[in-house]
């Protein structure tokens, strides 16, 4: 945490102070659960931050999602993952496809969601998303 503080002091020296809630917001620790961006689909999807890599301009994170991908992603698209009761969600439906809905319910690592054409369903963090 001190080795955190102090970088974070040595960037706002460095930067005049600017740009400092850009990273304070991308900052994760290597275990988190956090929303990784995936190229492919132009979405988010929890994982775990397991590495982090410098020497990629800006930085990035090894990212080993829910549905079991891997990914090295750029640390300005990778954020703590939180969910809340009542907050927004696109989830993983029988056919395959991500619709959105609302969390109704979160039991450890399951999530009931309601959909916004009324379907309802449980689903693991695995079967979860959100849009850019």
């Amino acid at each position: 945490m001190i080795k955190k503080a102090v970088f974070f002091i040595a960037l706002a020296v460095l930067m005049g102070g600017a740009g400092m809630d850009l990273f304070a917001q991308n900052q994760v620790d290597l275990g988190q659960t956090v929303w990784a961006y995936w190229e492919e689909t132009g979405g988010y999807y929890p994982g775990v931050a397991v590495e982090y890599d410098n020497s990629i301009k800006g930085g990035a994170y090894r990212v080993v999602f829910f549905d079991t991908d891997s990914a090295l992603v750029p640390a300005t698209r990778i954020r703590p993952l939180s969910l809340k009761v009542g907050g927004p969600i696109y989830a993983k439906w029988t056919d395959g496809q991500y619709y959105p809905g609302r969390i109704a319910k979160i039991s450890g690592l399951a999530v009931y969601i309601k959909f916004d054409d009324g379907d309802e369903i449980w689903t693991s963090y695995a079967g979860l998303a959100q849009k850019e």
